[in-house]
């Protein structure tokens, strides 16, 4: 039987580490088996409303690797702005769709480490603030959301996905 033209290996099952700055409300590591928006993660509500950057970490394995293919990353749904990093070398910083990069001159066969730093807005920080008393926040806007509005899907959430063109 021929091998088909395009392979797709899904690393949305493996274990992510994410890892927020100190001092916005999510000061420890966090890991994850399952990508979800910020918002939708089992957090404080200052965790949930974090706004910035956060980095995902994880791991993968190529079992085959063939000098004549091309490997694609595909992040799937991610908002806002991404870095991506294969092997400790940024690959590409993607914000907008398609979130899709060649990571070809960076994968190798075996073991292999992914990271994504995804950016965000300011919005869902700013609808947290605007609950807090004045003394208690941390950003200041002349005119920003009210409090009690919707946060926004912020995150990597996937399907992250490598393909195997040949």
């Amino acid at each position: 039987m021929p091998e088909s033209p395009s392979s797709l290996t899904n690393l949305d099952h493996l274990n992510w580490k994410l890892t927020f700055p100190q001092g916005w409300g999510v000061d420890a590591l966090l890991s994850v088996s399952s990508l979800k928006p910020w918002c939708e993660l089992p957090l404080t509500d200052e965790g949930k409303a974090f706004s910035g950057t956060v980095t995902y970490e994880t791991a993968f394995h190529l079992d085959k690797f063939s000098s004549k293919a091309q490997y694609l990353l595909h992040l799937g749904e991610v908002e806002e702005i991404a870095v991506v990093r294969v092997n400790e070398a940024v690959v590409d910083t993607l914000w907008a769709i398609p979130y899709q990069t060649d990571i070809t001159p960076y994968v190798r066969k075996g073991e292999n480490h992914l990271t994504v730093e995804v950016t965000s807005t300011w919005h869902n920080r700013l609808v947290y603030d605007a609950s807090c008393p004045e003394s208690e926040r941390k950003t200041w806007v002349q005119a920003g959301p009210p409090a009690g509005s919707e946060l926004k899907r912020y995150g990597l959430m996937g399907p992250v996905a490598i393909e195997e063109r040949r």
